[in-house]
């Protein structure tokens, strides 16, 4: 059953334009490949949607691989997701844009540590320049992801020396020339571009500022803590005899990558008033916490292992049998 903003997807992917709505065109030019190959069907929703779900799993699995050179915590990293009701649930009832931003955020971080430990060719700033490109044309608020990455470019001085490199210049001049179309027709277009989002921002705005901040600020936080519930609750209850702080250059790396990443978010609610913040809109920001997380643990007790990755799978077993009993459901009532 198409909900919302896959009912939307099935009316624009009907014909191809640079710009739709409030939201880059990248995934509804996808989403009508798609049905070239499958005709207009829930099974092409579906299959768009799932396989973004998978590559998501996938280089958050490889990401971890590459920081913390264990499998076994790579694997629990991954798994984890699971346990995130937006990614597990959300996602497969009404997300399109928000998983493909996900999506993009995964590949391009992995992508960008990827640069700074292998010391990789230009072959992998061509790939991270792509991945920018399709990142920006997944949702607009991925530039909050590459102004982190950049941030965190510039404060450490081996990542500043990786990227440090004329290499960056063909990064930055594929992922221009994959955006300027659409840019083209955002500004000659930005009342379409932008009101919806406008109103969304200001829904239970008040005309007192202090309130506004206060609820705001008390949204984006509690956001948080529901987002990544009830992860945060199994990994205490499992892993935190062994959690142990160290400082090394990658934790700091992406402990610099949230903080900027979240500043920027809390600016944005002080400056714009907005009391209202939906999980889904920190979904591509915090889908690597579970792998940080994990990188802080000392030793993986095996057994406990099994036990949180079995646990872990039930969630999308339950939703997977609820999606397919869901029309049925529906029709019964």
């Amino acid at each position: 059953i198409a909900v919302l903003d896959e009912s939307e997807q099935i009316m624009l992917s009907q014909y191809f334009s640079l710009g739709y709505n409030e939201q880059p065109p990248l995934y509804t030019w996808i989403q009508m490949a798609v049905f070239k190959l499958t005709g207009i069907s829930i099974f092409g929703l579906s299959l768009l949607k799932n396989t973004l779900l998978c590559l998501t799993y996938v280089f958050i699995y490889k990401l971890g691989v590459l920081l913390m050179a264990d499998k076994l915590k790579a694997s629990l990293s991954a798994v984890s997701l699971f346990l995130l009701p937006q990614m597990v649930w959300d996602a497969q009832v009404d997300q399109t844009h928000t998983v493909f931003l996900t999506t993009a955020t995964a590949i391009t971080v992995y992508l960008f540590f990827y640069i700074v430990k292998k010391e990789a060719s230009w072959l992998y700033f061509l790939f991270f320049g792509i991945s920018s490109g399709i990142g920006l044309l997944a949702k607009y608020n991925f530039i909050l992801v590459l102004i982190a990455l950049g941030g965190v470019a510039l404060y450490i001085p081996a990542y500043r020396k990786a990227f440090y490199k004329k290499a960056l210049l063909l990064s930055i001049l594929v992922a221009f020339c994959m955006v300027l179309p659409h840019f083209l027709w955002f500004i000659s277009h930005l009342d379409v571009a932008t009101n919806r989002t406008v109103e969304r921002m200001n829904a239970g705005h008040t005309t007192n500022v202090l309130v506004n901040f206060a609820k705001g600020s008390g949204d984006l936080i509690f956001s948080i803590i529901a987002f990544l519930s009830p992860f945060w609750l199994l990994f205490i209850l499992f892993f935190r005899k062994k959690f142990t702080w160290k400082l090394d250059i990658q934790t700091k790396a992406l402990i610099v990558y949230e903080v900027i990443i979240f500043t920027l978010l809390f600016v944005m609610v002080v400056l714009s008033g907005t009391t209202h913040i939906k999980e889904r809109w920190l979904q591509p920001y915090l889908v690597i916490v579970p792998l940080f997380v994990f990188s802080q643990v000392a030793t993986i007790d095996v057994k406990w292992s099994r036990r949180f990755i079995i646990l872990s799978l039930i969630a999308p077993i339950v939703v997977a049998l609820v999606v397919l009993i869901r029309p049925w459901l529906i029709d019964v009532r």
